[in-house]
């Protein structure tokens, strides 16, 4: 039996290997994976449950589309950007998904007498249609900004098919990944940090060859509930911004960003806290911060080591994404401490 479970181990190691080896094939997998997703109808009425998304969206296609534009809508789910796209009177709107949940978008189209928009059952890198865009709507945006495949399909979709001077809506994007104290009920400590009514676990700090042998997937990873950050220890301030209007290459988005913040409020340094905030001019906007209006968006947690912090201490660190695509290969690394009033340790 052993023998038999290490050659599957073999195996499916040496597939690990391909896949991150091969762009292509990771995107195609990730397309069969997100055209099963969303063709889950809970997804959807999450969405639409989501009044930050909507309100934010709404706001932002009806300061933009004008009469006689023709608007571009990427993975149109229930079709409810292209229907208020709509009430703004374009040209033409193209309504492309590659899931079967389109059908239910032209049904809810047909139901609302919604007459200019042309429903189209495909992957958006087979869209080709004889005609230019001015703007491309889109909600690509995956819990940790990157994973639903945002920088690859609107790139090629603004190289092949928007006009000069088109527009992505929304198109600018702030990353963030800020230290973060948590109540102490959410809080999972590492298991050599464990002292339980007078056993010890701290020598395990040692062992990790021997922990590594029951290391899970998402190790220093954790999905929190709302209400889990008892406050940020620093000042949020992004890691990284970028806008996909003026992006020319995904090699543009860095894949290792150092970061250096200074602690603005005394705590327990217990995980990093990973959100996104999305900008669609210097007026409409929204962050996924849990302290910000709920969304359907979740927030990814590194977990720490706990140690305390002092007002006006620094916190260096390094954010690794080895795939923008998967969570998993991504991890934040600490270079140290410097308290206030010493140097470098």
């Amino acid at each position: 039996m052993n023998f038999f479970r290490k050659c599957l181990i073999a195996v499916l190691r040496y597939f690990k290997k391909l896949l991150v080896a091969n762009p292509k094939l990771r995107v195609l997998l990730y397309d069969l994976y997100n055209k099963e997703e969303f063709g889950n109808l809970y997804e959807h009425e999450k969405m639409l449950a989501d009044s930050v998304r909507i309100e934010n969206y709404k706001r932002a296609i009806q300061r933009q589309v004008r009469p006689g534009d023709i608007v571009l809508d990427l993975g149109t789910g229930t079709g409810i950007l292209s229907f208020f796209a709509a009430q703004q009177r374009p040209e033409k709107i193209f309504a492309i998904d590659h899931s079967e949940f389109i059908g239910i978008a032209k049904k809810i189209a047909e139901q609302n007498n919604f007459e200019n928009i042309e429903f189209v059952k495909t992957n958006s890198r087979n869209f080709n249609p004889d005609l230019r865009f001015d703007i491309i709507i889109h909600e690509q945006i995956g819990d940790y900004l990157f994973n639903e495949n945002m920088i690859q399909n609107l790139l090629d979709l603004k190289q092949r098919l928007l006009k000069p001077g088109g527009m992505i809506i929304p198109g600018k994007f702030e990353l963030f990944l800020e230290p973060a104290c948590l109540v102490d009920s959410f809080r999972t400590p590492f298991i050599w940090e464990n002292r339980l009514h007078g056993v010890d676990f701290s020598f395990l700090k040692d062992q990790q060859e021997i922990l590594g042998a029951f290391k899970p997937a998402v190790y220093k990873q954790e999905w929190l509930e709302a209400g889990a950050v008892k406050h940020f220890l620093c000042e949020p301030r992004p890691v990284l911004s970028f806008d996909l209007n003026t992006l020319k290459s995904e090699t543009e988005i860095p894949h290792a960003i150092e970061i250096s913040k200074q602690v603005a409020r005394p705590g327990a340094l217990d995980s990093f806290c990973l959100f996104f905030k999305v900008v669609f001019d210097e007026e409409i906007q929204f962050d996924t911060s849990p302290f910000s209006a709920n969304t359907h968006w979740g927030n990814c947690f590194f977990r720490m080591e706990s140690r305390e912090c002092a007002a006006g201490d620094v916190i260096n660190c390094n954010l690794t994404m080895q795939d923008l695509l998967d969570i998993k290969t991504w991890a934040v690394s600490l270079n140290g401490f410097r308290e206030r009033g010493s140097g470098q340790r």
